[in-house]
């Protein structure tokens, strides 16, 4: 659709500008749109122990940036150097930080948390087995610094434990801190055991085991996910910058076609440039919205594909910018790679292609 239903590449060269020209809006409109038809069957694949981030915050800190960007797209204000590409994909990017960093402080928590539960109740287990009491086990087992972001958070239980604070209290600001479901589960269980009576070291060794079998189940489907992360990237990079090339590819076609090589019009070249604006404007949103997708499949929530919209837009914004510099040039490469005359002597068809080669 891009590279043949192109208006300005099926117009003739010289032509009069006069002639109306409708940019294609649909192939605007349709990639994001079939991206937010997969982001919605998406929601039903993969679940997260991690909950969104609230849509409130994230429109607060990221609508202004989206409706700065349009505005000045809209305006045409810098249209002249067709920079609305580069005003969604700054506008996309700048309202992706404050999410992505959120999330990623969220997430990072609950991992370690995840990590350190196994731990904790290991250490509960071993020191309940030398006799120690089961508060003591504890305040003893959380107290240890190698928790990383989950220090705090652990170091607060010993505290209040040691201050007499009931272990209801205890839980609740543990669940105002940490959302993931199994690390909250193995502490609920565990406070329960030790306010019932402190259980006997068979019940704390089965907790301990479980809560290790849960976090090496959790870990091993991680660890599955990640070759999509870069399948994604893959997919995209190629798809966006293949579509672009493509665009920029038949505008060189036509004008390497003609004969004579007479210079292409200015309303025609214009043309063609608002058209590969459209198009990058259409690509760089379906890259943010990958991202998303990513996210969601890898991590099991929208928020934490932020981070990977971030950069998908940013690897497009090169692709477009690469594109419009010509860094790849297709013109030249066809004006280098035509045959040399049958008339030309033999050592300037011998040049032609050295220089070719």
């Amino acid at each position: 659709m891009a590279a043949v239903g192109s208006n300005p590449l099926s117009i003739t060269p010289g032509a009069s500008t006069a002639a109306n020209y409708n940019p294609p809006y649909m192939i605007l409109v349709f990639p994001p749109l079939m991206s937010l038809v997969f982001l919605k069957v998406a929601q039903r694949f993969n679940y997260s122990n991690i909950s969104e981030l609230q849509v409130k915050k994230i429109l607060r800190f990221g609508l202004p940036a989206i409706l700065i960007s349009i505005i000045l797209v809209l305006s045409n204000v810098l249209s002249s150097f067709h920079a609305n590409a580069y005003i969604i994909g700054i506008g996309l990017v700048a309202a992706s930080l404050w999410p992505a960093l959120r999330f990623q402080k969220i997430y990072t928590k609950n991992l370690d948390a995840e990590t350190a539960t196994p731990q904790i109740l290991r250490d509960i287990t071993e020191a309940r087995k030398s006799g120690l009491g089961p508060e003591k086990c504890i305040i003893r087992a959380c107290k240890r610094k190698d928790y990383r972001t989950f220090n705090v958070i652990a170091n607060t239980i010993s505290n209040k434990l040691e201050w007499g604070i009931p272990m209801n209290n205890i839980f609740d600001s543990l669940y105002s801190e940490v959302k993931n479901f199994q690390v909250l589960v193995s502490f609920r269980i565990l406070f329960e055991i030790i306010t019932s009576g402190g259980g006997n070291v068979n019940t704390l060794d089965s907790l301990a085991d479980t809560s290790e079998k849960i976090y090496d189940i959790e870990k091993n489907k991680r660890e599955m996910l990640k070759p999509y992360i870069m399948v994604g990237f893959m997919l995209i990079t190629i798809t966006g910058f293949t579509t672009l090339l493509t665009i920029d590819s038949f505008a060189s076609v036509n004008q390497q076609s003609r004969p004579g090589s007479e210079p292409l019009s200015s309303g025609y070249v214009e043309q063609t440039r608002s058209f590969f604006d459209i198009i990058s404007m259409s690509v760089i949103v379906q890259a943010w919205l990958a991202g998303l997708f990513i996210g969601k499949i890898t991590k099991g929530a929208f928020s934490g594909g932020f981070l990977f919209s971030i950069v998908l837009v940013i690897i497009t914004m090169v692709s477009v910018d690469m594109i419009q510099l010509h860094v790849i040039n297709i013109g030249a490469i066809m004006k280098n790679s035509t045959p040399p005359n049958l008339s030309m002597s033999f050592k300037e068809s011998y040049r032609r292609l050295y220089r070719i080669f």
